[in-house]
């Protein structure tokens, strides 16, 4: 999702972290990935959350 919505792959932090080269103004994203072991809910939703602002900038540069 993160990909999709512009991001791409930073060899930054811990985790992998997305950023979004076309907007830098949004926040760096770490995006954990600990193998087969599932992302507990409020990680997830945080991670949704954030994405979900980047949706809304988009939606700004399209409405200028």
């Amino acid at each position: 999702m993160a990909e999709a919505l512009g991001r791409v792959r930073s060899k930054r932090g811990k985790h992998l972290t997305w950023i979004n080269e076309a907007i830098p103004d949004l926040p760096p994203l770490s995006i954990p990935h600990h193998g087969s072991k599932d992302l507990n809910k409020y990680t997830a939703n945080d991670i949704l959350d954030k994405l979900e602002l980047d949706i809304e900038k988009l939606e700004e540069l399209i409405e200028e």
